[in-house]
């Protein structure tokens, strides 16, 4: 996808990503395929960051919020760093 941001494309990438790491849970290649995924993803949080731009569009965001919720839950720690400086627990 090179620097394209299609939200559509983007959402079904994520997705896809999302069915096949939960797939992998347990097995030997799961660490490996998390790497990948992280990859994948990666480029797409580092172009769009944490804070939203004057004039975004809605999926704009919603790939924010993606890209996020799955970077995050693959382990990736710069922004799982950033989620709990953000997010402190009570």
């Amino acid at each position: 996808m090179g620097s394209d941001l299609d939200d559509r494309a983007w959402d079904q990438i994520a997705g896809a990503l999302g069915t096949v790491e939960d797939y992998e849970r347990g097995s030997p290649g799961h660490d490996a395929f998390v790497v990948y995924a992280r990859a994948v993803m990666r480029p797409v949080f580092d172009r769009l960051g944490w804070n939203a731009k004057p004039n975004e569009t809605a999926p704009i965001q919603a790939l924010r919020r993606t890209a996020i919720e799955r970077l995050g839950g693959w382990g990736d720690p710069v922004v799982v760093a950033e989620a709990r400086r953000r997010l402190p627990r009570s």
